[in-house]
């Protein structure tokens, strides 16, 4: 049976990468949650999207703009923005995380964290390389496969949102057996070939974003390894 990932948690429910969005999203029947990782608040770690905090804070501005944890302004729900850490020690163990990266300089610090709870076997952190970054975005698979090289345990994945990346993906998967724990490819690109291709290299296939019932079940046809969706209880 293929994983049901909550995107940023519930993320067509309730507020994105909140600790209610993931609660939500186990409750809604998820096996596995999704939330982004990037820096903030003088080099402290948080579960957060954008650079900046406009679209689902109260806030405005660049995250870096805010110089002390505290002073972070509040999800539009009233919610507080949380760590990796918190989520990681309420999450971590009771359904699969996946952790993405979304700058350079801060995975070795998550790899700890995942190691520091022994959740090697549960935690799979991913990264877009950088030719697919987003403004004000920085992560890239080359610093994704040197943590990995020196955390053996820890399972990573490759995202990629155009085909010539998933091809690449396949590639470096071949290229570095039983490093590259999976290949995730947005719903946009997947197809039955790439399923296989990465299938025959040794890797897993998570898909993203999939929201649409039809879409869900023409993924699932295809025998991937799981799907990330906003709304897990379409799963």
């Amino acid at each position: 049976m293929s994983q049901k990932i909550g995107h940023r948690g519930a993320a067509g429910t309730a507020i994105e990468n909140s600790l209610k969005a993931f609660r939500r999203a186990i409750e809604l029947g998820a096996t596995g949650i999704e939330f982004d990782v990037r820096r903030a608040a003088v080099d402290n770690l948080v579960v957060f999207h954008d650079p900046t905090v406009d679209r689902v804070t109260f806030g405005n501005g660049p995250l870096l703009g805010f110089l002390f944890p505290h002073r972070l302004p509040r999800l539009k729900d009233g919610q507080g923005i949380p760590t990796p850490w918190e989520v990681i020690q309420e999450f971590g163990g009771k359904v699969e995380l996946h952790i993405e990266v979304k700058e350079e300089g801060i995975m070795e610090r998550i790899a700890r964290m995942v190691e520091l709870r022994q959740l090697e076997e549960s935690c799979i952190i991913s990264a877009f390389d950088e030719n697919e970054n987003e403004p004000g975005d920085s992560s890239n698979w080359l610093e994704l496969l040197w943590v990995q090289k020196r955390t053996p345990r820890l399972k990573i994945a490759l995202l990629a949102e155009k085909w010539e990346n998933a091809i690449r993906a396949v590639a470096l998967a071949r290229a570095y057996p039983s490093r590259i724990y999976a290949i995730n490819p947005s719903g946009e690109i997947i197809t039955p070939s790439l399923v296989g291709m990465a299938h025959g290299a040794g890797s897993r296939v998570f898909v993203w974003t999939v929201d649409e019932p039809e879409e869900i079940a023409r993924i699932k046809a295809m025998h991937v390894d799981g799907i990330i969706s906003n709304y897990p209880d379409r799963l």
